[in-house]
């Protein structure tokens, strides 16, 4: 399904939203790289590739953003480079960018293994994921309650991703009582344009 999908949908973007879509990948995967060589202290690395999005690939407003970063970088501290690095990877997990935040947590345990504050990160991935995968939960139960089913079915969509397999056994009863009102309220919907010619 999922990849499937994905790659439905590309070949129904655009080109002008895929070179937006693939614009926007190599922008993060440069980001990635630059901060990477910043936490490294490989200063020349950080602006040879900034050097190369500006010149090659024409990202201008990118290029000043990331120097302003390296001169930033370079004045600070150790400790302050950690704090910084904790504060990219707490605001992925505010966006749910699990597998970044994972990425960019392996890659500063490796710089600084004895750092306490990054020791801590991987079990930080995991509470923000549990929180979040409650928080999808209790909007369902509500949604369901509320007989909301579109909202329910896009709800069981997202929590799709998190669910053990018991989890998942679990919800499918309440999950068939949505997907059974959706096929009711399509039906009467089907039987009202059938009614008016609408179709």
């Amino acid at each position: 399904g999922g990849v499937h999908d994905n790659l439905q949908e590309l070949a129904t973007l655009s080109d002008k939203a895929k070179s937006l879509l693939y614009r926007e990948k190599e922008i993060l995967a440069v980001r990635e790289a630059v901060h990477h060589d910043l936490m490294r202290q490989q200063y020349a690395s950080a602006e040879a590739m900034i050097d190369s999005i500006e010149n090659d690939l024409g990202y201008t407003e990118e290029a000043q953003r990331l120097r302003q970063e390296v001169v930033q970088s370079r004045d600070a501290t150790i400790d302050e480079k950690i704090d910084a690095a904790i504060n990219r990877i707490m605001s992925l997990l505010d966006e749910q960018q699990w597998i970044r935040a994972g990425r960019e947590t392996s890659r500063i345990l490796k710089l600084f293994p004895e750092n306490e504050k990054i020791a801590a990160l991987p079990s930080r991935i995991v509470d923000a994921k549990t929180a979040y995968k409650k928080r999808l939960l209790q909007e369902y139960g509500e949604a369901v309650r509320k007989n909301d089913i579109d909202r329910g079915m896009e709800l069981l969509r997202e929590l799709d991703r998190y669910l053990t397999p018991e989890e998942g056994a679990a919800l499918q009863e309440s999950a068939r009582g949505v997907f059974k009102a959706r096929l009711r309220q399509l039906g009467v919907q089907f039987a009202i344009s059938v009614n008016d010619q609408k179709w």
